[in-house]
């Protein structure tokens, strides 16, 4: 997450690392323990008349940051029809939205939290000016200050935002502009349901005091807890993991399910051995019957990394993120081969590999899942990228 400059101002707190236990990257390929399904097979995909050219990146971008170095720094709507990135000039940072700048500032956060609402009509930000404060910077209008932004989300039809607030010794959340839900911990990891009728976050207090809170009811303390939260399709059901502590007794992780522990097993999801990495990109398919995540071999010390789903390790990589799903049981994630923050990134989609780039964001399944669209960075070339999925 780049960031730079902010902790030596003012108590930011992007604090995604601490709720989602993120990793190193110094990882080494090891045979995982459990059985992994078939290798991946490479393929270099086969972009349709829809793959497109956006946009020249300006010298300005930051330079020497291709690969997953640079993932913060650029966002696009899933249509792929509006696109942002942050630059610098003269020490100072701003953002460009379809080619128009926005307002200078001291330092932009990149774009840790998913700044562009679904339907591309809303994008927001954070920014930090000195001797003023931190600001979320709502469609170029800002709101604040603060002492800082935990985390927002905007809801699936994009018609409300919801903001983490430390303002004092206060952390709370703003829904619509209105203040809700005081917290010991900083708010962090927002979530709506797909309906957009349930609302959930994570009370990042001291470790041993977080937990998850849903529509205001607060879950269960744990010592850590270790994803993203989920819900099902119909927003009636929700997951997420933890590492729970009692005593002297080493962590234990879970898989939360409607408040209810699975530790060794899931009736549906399968086994649970993986430890969720970088996050865990915890997701439930849109039929409801597959649970994905990014998982580490427990018996792999250095950190090679996997998809997961419904207990099935995939192909290992020295790094994965961005698992998503497709609407009858399409799967795909962005992978690296290298362990270095430069190396570049290929998106795997039902174990193909596609075409290496610079830098993938936002993959997206097609409704009827015959084809997915993604950002991609060439060098200094912006692309949104359509292919068929075989």
């Amino acid at each position: 997450m780049n960031q730079k400059g902010f902790a030596n101002i003012i108590l930011f707190v992007i604090l995604i690392g601490l709720v989602v236990g993120i990793g190193g990257f110094l990882f080494v390929s090891k045979k995982s323990s459990l059985s992994p399904a078939p290798s991946s097979s490479r393929t270099e995909g086969s972009e349709n008349s829809l793959s497109k050219k956006l946009a020249t990146l300006p010298s300005n971008f930051p330079p020497g940051s291709p690969g997953r170095a640079s993932v913060n720094r650029m966002a696009f709507t899933p249509n792929g029809k509006s696109f942002a990135y942050v630059v610098t000039e003269n020490g100072k940072s701003l953002v460009i939205r379809d080619g128009q700048k926005g307002k200078t500032y001291d330092d932009v956060s990149g774009f840790s939290f998913e700044p562009f609402s679904s339907d591309g009509k809303n994008f927001a930000y954070v920014a930090l000016e000195r001797g003023r404060g931190v600001f979320l910077i709502l469609n170029g209008e800002e709101r604040g200050p603060y002492d800082g932004i935990t985390g927002f989300a905007f809801s699936p039809d994009g018609q409300h935002l919801a903001y983490g607030v430390l303002e004092k010794d206060k952390k709370f959340l703003v829904v619509d502009g209105t203040k809700k839900y005081d917290e010991s911990g900083s708010i962090v990891g927002i979530t709506w349901s797909p309906n957009g009728t349930q609302l959930a976050y994570v009370s990042n207090g001291e470790y041993g005091k977080r937990r998850v809170v849903v529509d205001g009811q607060r879950g269960k303390e744990y010592y850590d807890i270790l994803s993203n939260i989920t819900f099902s399709p119909d927003g009636k059901s929700f997951a997420y993991w933890a590492w729970s502590k009692s005593g002297s007794a080493p962590l234990k992780k879970l898989l939360v399910v409607d408040g209810v522990e699975y530790s060794g097993s899931h009736p549906l999801y399968g086994n649970l051995l993986f430890i969720p990495r970088g996050g865990g990109f915890l997701a439930i398919s849109p039929d409801g019957k597959q649970l994905g995540y990014v998982g580490q071999d427990p018996s792999d010390k250095l950190g090679v990394s996997s998809a997961v789903v419904n207990g099935t390790p995939h192909k290992a990589y020295r790094w994965v993120s961005n698992l998503v799903f497709g609407p009858t049981g399409e799967f795909a994630f962005v992978a690296s081969e290298g362990r270095e923050d430069g190396d570049q990134v290929m998106l795997v989609v039902n174990d193909r590999e596609r075409k290496k780039y610079d830098g993938i964001w936002q993959p997206t399944f097609s409704p009827d899942g015959g084809s997915i669209s993604y950002g991609a960075r060439i060098g200094k070339e912006l692309w949104w990228i359509v292919e068929a999925v075989e």
